[in-house]
Order: structure tokens, then sequence, then C-alpha cells
């Protein structure tokens, strides 16, 4: 997706009740306070308030009278089973019978499934496209159905919905040819209202190219507090849980944390707002700082996936209430927050480069005219510095684009104010400092960093550059930094999606020396272009390569291959650390690793495999390999490997599943030719197995695909040469928000 963004808006503000009936594009009028300088085109900005106009209300099917009427398109279904083990299977086979008995196709019938009271689901609500297929539906009253791939069936009621007082239902969205994000939001009180907040970010988002599916589901859990339990089930990019004080207190708040921590160990993203201020008694006060400090903990543990905690206090200062609210949920703020934090989370493979201007952006005042010994440090531009150290020490890029005539005088900066700076000269990756059009300077460096301008956000004060920029690199994220200005400096910093993008990511090693690995690579494709065949440069390299199982300290980053690596990933298998440690303990299940290093430098764990003994064969449930090496041979060492452990185990062959197909383009075309080498049974072919993996515990397994089937003895002699198509291998990450 192109995440360049059109003119800043800011979110409408609470209002009156509002159903979710078809609602109309909101045009998301501005708050008093317009924000930060939004980006040049694309996805809006949040602003620096979550108020909202009963105009904009009313635009999202509200009414400043009362609800409106309940969306005849909209049925409810009850008796869906509670004791549930496949969601999808289940969603699948309901909407099969559902479109059946409608009369309609079945990618024209949206569904949400919802908790109830008890375990399980229980009940949910279909949106057909028209009131003729809604009325087929009410006229049977019921539809039989058997979850996909299960041989019992269940009879599920149908009624007309009725409308929340509150607010409405949020339908899935149907638009095609939309990246979907989606936001689960999980609470134990009436959050209803939220939907209204919700519409108007969907529409407003929708020309941005997103698809927002928002899902609402606010029971409670039996015996109190939030139920997270089914949102183990339910994927979604974000999971939002708001709070109260009484959830936060004794045994729910002790059940909240270890919820939490065991999502957050399955890979999972959490945001956990106090969406309603706290009593002003401070009655069991106590209580609730002390389960927002144990998930401020969980937060930190690791695991694969990432726990945000937004107490009261915070939350009403990034969005201060409106003067006429009152003390009640925070609505319009907490559903901008996830909308923010969803939005940045998909941003935040795509955005690798801050390239920043230096004069008047990273110091007051211009080095060549007051000298490296008086530029100002103490300003608004240490809060950008602050920011870029902590993108960097999170695994981005940070870079400098300066017109300065000395490089030296730039440079001096950094060597002797090196005290006084909280961006490091050790912290960037490449610069360009002349007289030259900063055009020029990103084009440079995006060569020299083997990256694409897509990958790329531009900073600057000066209007001129940033219109220049934006006028001939329109695929640069451009931003406009407010010299000199405290308060607008913190707004862009607390506001700007690009800035926001990298809030809450795990770190692993990997991360932290990132940018050190990218100066490698400047010295090898230098090594490359010097080298008179690809051979002998790969010669020329010395590489070490280590083949073996991870240690437990490093499953994180086998997790994070499997998560981040796009181009080549077998199965494209996304598990969390938890998901990886359960599906280890299936049986007959272990894990190889590849660690490379050269010359140049140490790539570190750079390749994994998930391998799991059949009858006859060694299945490779997923091999994934970050495209920074592709080239190397690392490929084919790897799969050598694995082919003589199975021909030492007395198994014949080797079965690789491979899923997806444009994403995983690299990973299809590898074994492709290396089927062709040995003469057998590619994974496109008519006759290639369908191998089910991904299965972990006592769970069945997770997908089934064609898998390439090739012959272990033969294998083991496989050699780089065997391949032999010069790939890519000059050692950038690949694009496309890829590993």
């Amino acid at each position: 997706m192109d995440c360049a963004a059109e003119e800043g808006r800011a979110l409408p503000d609470a209002g009156p009740p509002a159903c979710a009936s078809a609602p109309t594009p909101p045009s998301a009028p501005a708050a008093s306070d317009p924000g930060p300088p939004p980006p040049p085109a694309g996805i809006p900005e949040p602003g620096a308030s979550a108020a909202a106009t009963p105009q904009a209300l009313q635009q999202t099917g509200g009414s400043a009278e009362g609800p409106a009427a309940a969306d005849p398109c909209e049925v409810f279904i009850g008796g869906l089973p509670r004791a549930l083990e496949d969601l999808a299977g289940l969603e699948a086979g309901l909407r099969a019978a559902l479109a059946s008995a409608a009369g309609t196709e079945e990618r024209a019938v949206q569904l949400r499934l919802f908790s109830s009271h008890v375990a399980g689901l229980g009940y949910g609500f279909a949106w057909l496209p028209d009131e003729t297929c809604s009325g087929r539906l009410l006229a049977a009253g019921s539809v039989e159905f058997a979850m996909e791939g299960g041989r019992a069936s269940t009879v599920a009621s149908l009624e007309a919905a009725r409308c929340h007082g509150g607010g409405g239902r949020i339908p899935p969205p149907l638009t095609p040819g939309l990246t979907v994000i989606s936001i689960t939001v999980r609470a134990a009180f009436d959050c209803w209202p939220l939907s209204r907040h919700a519409l108007a970010w969907q529409h407003t988002l929708e020309g941005a190219g997103i698809a927002l599916d928002f899902h609402l589901d606010c029971k409670p859990a039996r015996g109190g507090g939030v139920d997270l339990k089914l949102s183990a089930l339910r994927c979604c990019d974000l999971l939002v849980v708001l709070v109260r004080e009484g959830e936060l207190q004794a045994e729910a708040g002790r059940r909240l944390v270890a919820d939490a921590r065991a999502l957050c160990a399955s890979g999972r993203q959490l945001l956990i707002v106090e969406a309603v201020p706290p009593s002003s008694s401070g009655a069991g006060g106590g209580g609730a700082a002390a389960a927002l400090g144990a998930l401020e903990e969980t937060a930190g543990a690791g695991g694969g996936g990432t726990v945000e905690v937004w107490p009261w206090g915070q939350l009403a200062e990034l969005y201060p209430p409106p003067g006429s609210a009152g003390p009640g949920p925070a609505y319009g703020a907490a559903c901008t927050l996830a909308v923010r934090r969803a939005v940045g989370g998909h941003l935040r493979p795509r955005l690798k480069v801050f390239a920043s201007d230096c004069d008047h952006t990273l110091w007051s005042g211009a080095v060549s005219e007051e000298g490296a010994g008086r530029v100002g440090m103490d300003g608004p531009e240490r809060l950008l510095q602050e920011r870029l150290s902590r993108l960097q020490r999170s695994g981005a890029l940070v870079c400098l684009a300066s017109r300065n005539e000395a490089e030296e005088d730039v440079l001096r900066v950094f060597r002797d104010r090196c005290g006084d700076m909280a961006l490091q000269l050790s912290q960037l990756a490449a610069w360009q400092v002349h007289q030259g059009s900063k055009v020029a300077s990103l084009e440079r460096l995006a060569d020299e960093l083997g990256l694409s301008l897509e990958s790329f956000v531009f900073l600057d004060d000066n209007p001129a550059e940033v219109l220049e920029v934006q006028h001939f690199l329109p695929q640069v994220l451009v931003i406009q930094v407010p010299s000199g200005d405290a308060a607008a400096m913190e707004r862009l910093l607390r506001h700007h999606w690009a800035l926001d993008a990298w809030h809450g990511g795990p770190a692993t090693p990997e991360d932290a020396r990132r940018t050190q690995m990218y100066k490698e690579n400047a010295a090898r494709r230098a090594a490359r272009r010097d080298a008179p065949s690809a051979a002998a440069f790969l010669h020329a390299l010395e590489m070490q390569m280590d083949i073996r199982p991870p240690a437990d300290a490093e499953m994180p980053r086998v997790s994070q291959l499997l998560q981040r690596t796009n181009q080549f990933n077998t199965t494209q298998l996304r598990l969390g650390e938890r998901s990886l440690d359960e599906w280890l303990l299936g049986g007959h299940r272990w894990i190889r690793g590849v660690w490379l290093s050269d010359r140049f430098g140490d790539y570190g764990l750079i390749a994994a495999a998930l391998c799991s003994r059949t009858a006859d064969a060694l299945l490779v449930d997923c091999f994934t390999m970050s495209c920074r090496v592709l080239g190397r041979g690392v490929e084919h060492a790897l799969l050598r490997r694995l082919a003589e452990e199975a021909a030492a185990s007395g198994l014949p062959r080797l079965l690789l599943p491979v899923a997806g197909a444009k994403p995983n383009r690299r990973a299809r075309a590898f074994l492709t030719r290396v089927a062709a080498w040995l003469g057998a049974p590619g994974h496109e072919g008519e006759g290639a197995p369908r191998v089910s993996y991904g299965g972990s515990g006592a769970r069945k397994a997770v997908a089934a695909a064609p898998a390439a089937e090739l012959p272990a003895p033969e294998l083991c002699a496989l050699q780089r040469h065997h391949t032999d198509v010069e790939d890519a291998g000059d050692g950038n990450e690949e694009g496309g928000g890829g590993e």
C-alpha cells in the first residue's frame, strides 16, 4: 500500500447515540487544535484532539434526538456452538449456509460472531446485500450448517437485529482491493457508543486505501472483569482492551494480567486503555495501580507480542476531553488511539529510513555560521533527536541529508558535542552533506543503502525543501519540522503516524545492530562492484556458516523471522514465541537455524526451518530466510543439511509445502529450480501431494498446501550452482515490508 496521505483531519467528537445503519462518509471537521503538519497525501492524521460534532455523528448514522432505526439488512444469529476450537471453520460453514438460504454469493455475506455471558461464542450477526436477501433468512427462521471440514451439523436461529441504545454494530468492510486492518475491542461494560467513532474512521481511511475492520465485543467474563479467552481464537492486527477501575482490582485484575501475558507470549499485539476516569474517592486505587504496573511489566517481558498500557491520566493528556464533556468514558480518545496504533503497526514494516536535515532541525542555528560549539542543543530540536535515537534502537535507520558546504562541519557537531546530543554519530547509517538538492541526497542514500525511496521518511524545517521533495519524490513521506516551536514539536512527535509507527515494537539483537549491518552491506556492495564475477565475489567474502538448533534465548529471533519475512517463507506460518513453543511440544519436531558471517561482519541468525517427522518423510512445516542473504547459498546449505538428516534417519524424501503466491515468489522460484535439477515433482505440478502443516500441541494442522516432494539421497548433493540463477544477494533487506 502506498502510505502517502492527504490532508490531516481530526476525529469527530462524542455526541448522541448512533446506530450502524448505512452511513455516509463524514467530512471530519478539523478540531480547534489543528495538530502537526500532515504527510503529503494518503493517511489522514489523527490530530491532537478526539473531539467530534453532532453534525459529524449524524453523517455516520447518528441523530441529535436519539438512536436511528436498526439496519433492515442485519440479521441476528443465535444458538452458535460455545465449545469452539476452529473459529475460521465455523465462520466459513455458517457463511456458506447463510448465502445459500438468502440466495446470494458467499462473499456478499458479512459476519460478526460474539461471545456470550458464558464461555464460547453463542451468537452473531450477519449483514446481507439487500432487504430481499435478509427477508429470505427471516422468513426461514433458522439455518442448518456444518463447520468447514466437519461432519456434525448445527441449527442456528435467525431473527431481525435490534439496535443498541448507545450505538450500532459495525459490519466488516466489504470494499475489494483495500488493505484490511483489523481491530478487536473487548470490554466488560457497554462500549457501543465507540462504534460511532469507528465508523467515522472507517470512512475516512477508505480514501487512503485502508479498510478498517472494527469488531466490538462488550461482555463481562463469568465472575466479572474482561474476558480475553475468546480473543486467543480471533485473529486481528490489534486487540484493544477497555478497562475501568473495577476490572483492575482483586481477582479480575489478576486474571487480566495473566491473560494479557499469555496473549503477548503468543505473539498478539495488545493495547490496554483505562477508558473511564477513576473514582474521585480513590477507593481501590491501589489495586488498580498494581494491576496497571503488572501490565506494564508484561509489556517488557518479550514473547513476540506487545502490550501497551494507557492509564486514564495519560489518555486524557494525549487527547484532552472537550470542555463540555462530563466524567464519562472517553470513547473518541480510545478509538483514535486504537486506530493510530493499528495503522502505525501496518506502516512500520514499510518505513525503514528516517532522513533528517541538520540546521534548525536537529539543532537550532546553522553550523556554518555559528560553529559546532554554538549551535543550540536544548530547544525543541532535542526532542526530535531523542525520538530518532529511539527509532534507531528499535531497528530503523537514521540518516542525514544536509545542505552544508563542508561535511566536516556537520560531523564535528556530532563528535565535539556528543555529550549534549541524544542522537550519536554511531547511530547514523549514512549521510549526504553538500550544497546540492535534497532530492539528490535522498536518491544517493537510497542507492547506498540498497532500499527503495518508498521506505524513506524525510524531515526538514524548510518549506521550500519540503515542497521540492514532495514534487520530485512523491513516494517519500515528507514531514515539515516546526523549528523553534516546542509545543508544535511535541505535538508532532505525539501525533504523526510515521513517528508513532515504531511505538512498542519488540526488538531483538538483530534490530539493535541493524545500522551496523547496513554499513557492512555498503562495503559488500562496493566489493561486489569491484569483483570480476559473482563467483569471485562470493569466494572473497570468506563466509562462515553455522547450522544448529537455536538456543532458548535465540527463539525470539526465530519467531521474528517467521513473522516478518515475506518473500522467502514457504508457508507464511506466523508463530509468536509461545505458539512456537507449543509447536515444538507436538512430538518429533525440531528447528534448524542458520548463522552467517563474512569478512565484513556478522549477519546473525538469518534462516530457520521448522521440521517434523512423518512415517516416511521429513516434513518442513516452514522454511524461512531473510532476503538480506539471498544468493549467498544459505538456502542450498540448509536444504542440504535437512536432506542429510532425513537420509540418516531412514526417511527417503523431504516434503516442503508452499503457500501463498506473489508474497512468496522467491521461495517458490527456488524450490521450482531445485525440483527441476532433481527431476522431481515440484509443488506446482498436477501430481503434487497436498500436505497439512503448522499444528501445535493438541491442535490440528492449521492449513494444507501443495508440497515439493524431493528425494533425500539426491538432495544431499545440492550446491548453489545447481540452481544457477543470479539473485538479489547484495545484502539489502527486501522491499515490501519483509525481513
